[in-house]
């Protein structure tokens, strides 16, 4: 997965921000153009990742990094983003509501995880 991500094209929108504590990957981020059929990726990108280790939960690191892929993503021109979370991950919905994302919309199949996912959205 790690190689193909870094490995894109320099002028492809993708963004990866990593967060090492002491030499280790403990979280990491991914925007790029939205992907969804209903989405302007001109205007709209997708957060597509934002994991971290649950060691370093609770640490404000989450929303350092969801802050700073935000930010790029401003910076490259996108007026709003989206996101896909599991339905049922309670702890990760929280902290994006609690962080500015509002629903949009839920799909009972979500491409390949064969699950209920939430999709939030928000302005930049």
């Amino acid at each position: 997965m790690w190689e193909g991500i870094l490995s894109l094209p320099e002028h492809d929108q993708t963004r990866t921000f990593v967060l090492l504590d002491d030499k280790e990957v403990v979280g990491f981020s991914l925007t790029l153009p939205g992907r969804d059929d209903d989405l302007d990726a001109t205007s709209t990108a997708e957060f597509a990742g934002l994991y971290f280790v649950p060691s370093h939960w609770r640490r404000g690191l989450r929303t350092k990094l969801q802050n700073r892929g935000l930010d790029e993503l401003r910076n490259q021109g996108f007026q709003g983003a989206v996101l896909w979370v599991l339905e049922d991950n309670s702890a990760a919905r929280a902290f994006y509501e609690a962080t500015g994302w509002k629903f949009d919309k839920r799909d009972p199949s979500y491409r390949d995880f064969n699950a209920a996912c939430i999709r939030y959205r928000r302005l930049l």
